[in-house]
């Protein structure tokens, strides 16, 4: 006989899809969490007496990521808020849905941390171990009510050169700031003149570094820096020296890495054992003179000062006591490299490559 009610079997079976039917549903936030949304905002600059020659100027920061965290306990509980990279204004701002985004923890206060990353698609400064990127906390703060805040301006400034060991974490952070808006602005300038630049990369500080020991281009790697780089000689010196390093980089990926004499120190300060080496130095110095008065105008008119064209040329030559064997570049064919014709540079280059080789 047919029922009009379902067997006990069946109606299980009906209960139970409805039910699975009903927990897959997913839940939709409540209207409150759907506009709970907080912003943290504020500038990031840092003072650059380093690559500027007439005083210290604070410069925007531009390029390096900014990082917000918010918490709502007193100790730990730190949530990401989201990243942003820095404007050309120094300005970052994030927004983004909070954790405890209901009616009630919508509103709680919270503490802000806000992280800087020295690191983009054109450079990167790095600390050990490599390839760690330079992540620095600038801020952070007591609880704050929201739902936007500003956090107003934060300043790289801790420059003093004369004590190095004071502070050292805002001492370094601040030269790897400046560094590495140096080297974007070297790799911008490099490719305005079409010679395609590798991401350009530093790792400092590569230890405190001694009178031995100051760093280098490691071709294998990146520009190593010790920290001790900033209290050797004057600011002339490192911002050549700096950019010097970095042309390395770019020579040993466009042009060639120079081999090295067996026996003798493995370093390309040895430039007058063979004459690649002569002109991988020559070039990078003639380079750094040249990009340094392009992008800072840093002048290169005189004669005595390694700072200019014609210091370099006179370098080389002295160094070869009158000896007709060792062979060097001559300034005019330094300055057809590096003085903006791009079409001359890379002819001159890849010519210069096969002679020395050859």
């Amino acid at each position: 006989m047919k029922t009009l009610f379902p067997t006990r079997r069946k109606a299980a079976v009906l209960i139970a899809g409805f039910i699975t039917v009903f927990l897959a549903i997913p839940s939709s936030p409540s209207p409150a969490e759907a506009a709970c949304r907080w912003t943290v905002k504020g500038f990031v600059f840092v003072r650059d007496n380093l690559f500027v020659t007439s005083g210290a100027k604070a410069r925007p920061l531009k390029g390096a990521k900014a990082t917000v965290w918010l918490s709502t306990i007193n100790h730990g509980g730190w949530r990401k808020l989201g990243r942003t990279t820095i404007n050309s204004a120094g300005k970052y701002s994030v927004s983004g849905k909070p954790a405890e985004s209901g009616p009630i923890g919508c509103k709680k206060k919270r503490r802000i941390r806000v992280q800087v990353k020295l690191d983009n698609t054109i450079a990167r400064v790095m600390r050990h171990p490599a390839p760690t990127a330079w992540n620095h906390t600038i801020r952070s703060t007591n609880k704050r009510s929201g739902p936007v805040i500003s956090l107003g301006a934060y300043t790289y400034r801790f420059y003093d050169d004369k004590k190095p060991r004071t502070a050292v974490t805002r001492y370094t952070a601040t030269k790897a700031a400046t560094m590495f808006l140096a080297y974007q602005r070297v790799y911008r300038k490099l490719k305005s003149w079409d010679l395609k630049p590798k991401k350009a990369n530093l790792l400092y500080p590569d230890g405190a570094g001694d009178n031995n020991y100051l760093g280098f281009s490691d071709p294998a790697c990146c520009v190593k820096i010790a920290r001790n780089w900033f209290s050797h000689n004057g600011r002339a010196w490192r911002v050549r020296e700096l950019t010097h390093e970095l042309v390395h980089q770019w020579f040993n990926k466009r042009v060639f890495t120079p081999g090295f004499i067996s026996g003798k120190s493995f370093g390309t300060h040895d430039f007058l054992e063979t004459t690649e080496l002569t002109l991988y130095e020559e070039f990078a110095e003639f380079a750094a003179v040249e990009l340094n008065y392009a992008i800072y105008g840093i002048s290169n008119s005189g004669n005595a000062s390694i700072r200019t064209r014609r210091g370099v040329y006179k370098k080389f030559r002295d160094a070869t006591h009158g000896d007709p064997k060792v062979k060097y570049c001559k300034g005019r064919t330094l300055r057809s490299m590096v003085h903006g014709n791009t079409s001359k540079w890379r002819k001159d280059l890849y010519r210069s490559k096969t002679s020395v080789r050859n």
